[in-house]
């Protein structure tokens, strides 16, 4: 199984910052949802299954996210590389080790 220090991720702030530049570049709307998505991922050293990511993100106390939102926001950083899957059967996901600039 994949396994990422978290301590040698980069800091959340580093992946924040690409990430409100490339919102802003692309015209993208900013949410705080796909903020709490990153945040959790950042925490997380394993990968996990968007089921399990949302029932995480709505404990934490956040404004409850939904099953489709988390989806919308997974696949936003996979596609933007920041995501791996690590399992094609059961797809779980793990925030990359390090933010890189989004282009």
């Amino acid at each position: 199984m994949l396994y990422v220090n978290t301590q040698e991720r980069s800091p959340l702030i580093l992946y924040k910052k690409y990430l409100y530049k490339y919102i802003k570049k692309n015209d993208l709307r900013f949410s705080e949802q796909r903020e709490q998505v990153l945040k959790t991922l950042h925490g997380l050293s394993n990968p996990i299954t968007i089921e399990a990511l949302t029932e995480l993100i709505n404990r934490e106390g956040y404004p409850i996210i939904s099953y489709t939102t988390t989806v919308r926001h997974v696949n936003f950083y996979k596609d933007i590389g920041w995501i791996t899957v690590v399992n094609k059967v059961h797809k779980q996901y793990i925030l990359v080790k390090t933010a890189n600039p989004i282009t």
